[in-house]
């Protein structure tokens, strides 16, 4: 009677477990956030009809939700640099930029910068990864613990973000499908609501 009993508690347990499995894996599969192109190389973002339904609508971020991390702005100086570079003309801003970045390495916008201004998919991959790491070691150092919202509302967590952004477009055109996914991933749980359209490519 007692190994009845024992055995009933055992096959209880394999049950729960089973069911939290497959609702973690539910949950996943729900929350994939993949990218791709279209024809003419043009960049557009595919989620799973489920996530795609979610985000028809506003999210809203209840106080009781995720801790949320906030970036602290770059200072005055620096700033003002990056600014200065970006108001040149075209074919000077990369150069400038790359001053900046030089000048200030763990200014982490203009690392995002200097990624959207690559002269080619390798270069801003690699600007963009440098940006995205320095950007974890600034997450941290802000209090952020490996989870919570990080939100494109806050200009200073821009950077950031955007070196996060272009990370995932850089490793999907050379062919990097995993960090792809990851980065998109990310990307969503940092801020549920979606990138905002200013921040998509042209």
């Amino acid at each position: 009677d007692r190994l009845c009993r024992v055995g009933s508690v055992i096959g209880n347990l394999v049950a729960e477990r089973t069911k939290v499995l497959d609702e973690m894996r539910f949950q996943l599969e729900t929350c994939v956030v993949t990218s791709d192109g279209d024809a003419h190389g043009n960049r557009s973002f595919h989620t799973s009809s489920t996530l795609q339904t979610m985000t028809e609508h506003p999210v809203n971020l209840t106080p009781s939700g995720p801790p949320q991390t906030v970036i602290d702005p770059p200072p005055t100086e620096q700033a003002a640099s990056l600014a200065a570079a970006l108001a040149l003309p075209p074919g000077q801003q990369r150069d400038a930029v790359s001053a900046v970045v030089a000048r200030y390495p763990r200014y982490l916008d203009a690392w995002s910068q200097l990624g959207r201004l690559a002269r080619d998919p390798i270069e801003a991959y690699a600007a963009f990864r440098v940006g995205y790491h320095r950007g974890l070691d600034t997450l941290r150092a802000s209090g952020w613990r490996g989870s919570g919202y990080v939100l494109w509302e806050h200009d200073s967590n821009r950077g950031f973000l955007r070196s996060l952004l272009g990370l995932h477009l850089a490793a999907h055109a050379i062919g990097e499908e995993d960090e792809d996914e990851r980065c998109a991933q990310f990307l969503y749980q940092c801020d549920p609501r979606g990138v905002p359209d200013d921040e998509l490519p042209a």
